[in-house]
């Protein structure tokens, strides 16, 4: 089974899933430091630095399971962050590039 990671962070997710037996094909988050980091650990894996809300969804590779752990942000002082942001369970982000993967497929 083949999955992409979003919001990939450092790995937790993506390391979780190999665990479990998947392959982690594609991984991206916008901050080049956990790229990087990700990168170091999940060597086989595609990397992409960018704001997904503006990504080719045309692009990220066939796969049979997304993972989209939440954004740090929404729930932690992470990036520098002075104050808690609301809707943490489903950033509205999510919901936008969930939608622009439906439409690519």
């Amino acid at each position: 089974m083949d999955a992409i990671d979003l919001f990939a962070g450092l790995g937790g997710f993506s390391e979780g899933a190999e665990q479990a037996g998947v392959r982690v094909v594609w991984a991206a988050n916008h901050w080049p430091a956990a790229v990087q980091v990700h990168a170091n650990n999940h060597p086989e894996t595609e990397h992409v630095c960018q704001d997904l809300q503006q990504a080719d969804w045309t692009q990220v590779p066939k796969h049979d399971l997304l993972l989209a752990s939440p954004a740090c942000q929404g729930h932690s002082r992470a990036r520098g962050a002075m104050h808690m942001l609301g809707n943490a369970v489903c950033p509205p982000v999510a919901r936008d590039v969930i939608a622009a993967l439906r439409e690519a497929a």
